[in-house]
């Protein structure tokens, strides 16, 4: 049984982080001098782009008369807490991230919802036939696939700018093999097929760059199956 998932990695992820780390540098370099007015023009942009179009309705931006006469920052969400002058804290600061499912019935005639907190995924259906059938539908194996998919890409966007390069796209498609074993129904493999369009790119470096995001993918050091990968320049 195959689970694929696939994700594209593009401008457009890029121009909506662009738009975030430009309010927050010139937040930051109003807190700095301690000008109120374009601290509040700048914090309203950061919020919007915070809540409307990455969806994270409990962000709070504040400020508040900082040393030296200057004006100290803070952007909130949940326990989280970013403060200007920058200060990203230890290594070992972690993030959490939520989702659930509600399972109503047997195993075999029931059916069940997924949901993630972000609001991504919101009672997503899902049945013994979507998951070891051919009904259409989602199931916990393709949602793994799907990010690992998406973890990769990431990864790779980020190796690939160490080696000075700025990809234009990266197209992963990740295939899960999901199969009876003794120990029961188990996830053996993923291969991930990867393309990527990156101007000036050398071929060698690129696999190098490739290489090790799949080593060091969150989502590839969390699982235990068989990763493979075929990586391409585009």
């Amino acid at each position: 049984s195959l689970r694929t998932g696939r994700v594209v990695y593009s401008r457009t992820f890029e121009a909506i982080g662009c738009m975030i780390c430009i309010d927050l540098m010139i937040l930051m370099d109003s807190c700095r001098v301690g000008e109120s007015g374009r601290i509040g023009e700048r914090s309203s942009h950061t919020w919007f782009v915070l809540k409307y179009l990455l969806g994270y309705s409990d962000v709070r931006i504040t400020t508040a008369p900082g040393r030296n006469g200057g004006t100290s920052c803070e952007i909130q969400r949940r326990r989280q807490t970013l403060r200007f002058p920058l200060d990203f804290g230890p290594a070992g600061d972690s993030m959490d991230r939520r989702a659930s499912a509600q399972w109503n019935g047997g195993l075999k005639d029931g059916k069940g919802t997924v949901s993630t907190l972000s609001g991504a995924l919101k009672g997503i259906p899902y049945s013994f036939a979507t998951r070891f059938g051919d009904t259409p539908g989602t199931n916990p194996e393709e949602l793994v696939a799907a990010a690992h998919a998406g973890c990769f890409s990431m990864a790779l966007s980020s190796e690939l700018e160490k080696l000075g390069y700025h990809p234009e796209r990266i197209d992963t498609k990740a295939t899960l093999n999901f199969d009876k074993t003794d120990a029961g129904w188990t996830v053996k493999s993923i291969h991930l097929d990867v393309a990527a369009k990156v101007p000036g790119a050398e071929p060698g470096k690129f696999q190098t760059a490739a290489n090790a995001a799949e080593k060091g993918c969150p989502i590839s050091r969390l699982l235990k199956a068989d990763i493979t990968m075929t990586a391409k320049l585009a």
